[in-house]
């Protein structure tokens, strides 16, 4: 996570090797672009490398998703408190910039049981904003799920909301492991110092779950904006 800028390098512990990357989401093969100095991010982005040398089999792809909170939330409201096992510091969690991890206990997240969670964030000024990321948690053996979709509006006064996004997720169609993912969304500048959130949850487990229909869960760690 970072506010401005984030200066990146690639490196591999081998000679005459080639880096190909990609900063879009696409796979990089050999026909990306050709690593050779110091990336310099000023927006969120996820980066996909590889090494190409001769003789050799390329390498796996390394990832790695780095996201720009151009603006940190002097203030944080809840519509409805997160469960008393799995509320964090409180709201402000959702801003300070610390992520959780794949343990859902380890006390950075905050976390629903069938039912979204909206958080309203105050900017402290009117600022343009253009996207927003919401870290979250899955984990199905615990009943956890990604985020269904998510929602946003701007305002500038506080009473007065435009929405913004709307935006639906698929959820997961077979056991995994537990695993973090961050969802980065863009939409129109527009001028803000409110910008409320909700995150929707599945609300129940999946039909393929070994429970079925039963309450499920969404967590979350942070909520930045940029």
């Amino acid at each position: 996570i970072f506010q401005d800028t984030l200066t990146v390098e690639l490196a591999i512990n081998l000679k005459d090797v080639e880096i190909r990357y990609t900063l879009d989401g696409s796979a990089p093969d050999s026909t990306a672009t050709l690593y050779n100095e110091k990336l310099v991010l000023n927006k969120s982005a996820k980066i996909q490398a590889v090494a190409y040398k001769e003789g050799w089999q390329p390498s796996d792809v390394a990832e790695r998703q780095f996201v720009r909170a151009k603006y940190k939330a002097q203030a944080i409201q809840l519509d409805k408190q997160p469960n008393d096992r799995y509320k964090a510091n409180g709201p402000a969690s959702l801003g300070d910039f610390v992520k959780g991890t794949v343990r859902f206990t380890d006390g950075s997240w905050l976390g629903y049981e069938k039912s979204h969670l909206t958080a309203t964030l105050d900017l402290g000024a009117s600022v343009e904003v253009s996207g927003v990321t919401i870290s979250a948690l899955e984990d199905p053996g615990s009943w956890i799920f990604f985020p269904k979709g998510v929602k946003v509006w701007v305002s500038t006064d506080g009473s007065n909301y435009n929405q913004v996004l709307r935006k639906s997720y698929p959820t997961a169609k077979e056991p995994s492991a537990a695993k973090l993912a961050n969802f980065t969304e863009q939409f129109e500048p527009a001028k803000a110092r409110y910008v409320r959130v909700q995150v929707e949850s599945n609300l129940i487990n999946p039909p393929w779950h070994p429970n079925p229909g039963e309450p499920c869960w969404v967590f979350v760690d942070e909520i930045l904006v940029e």
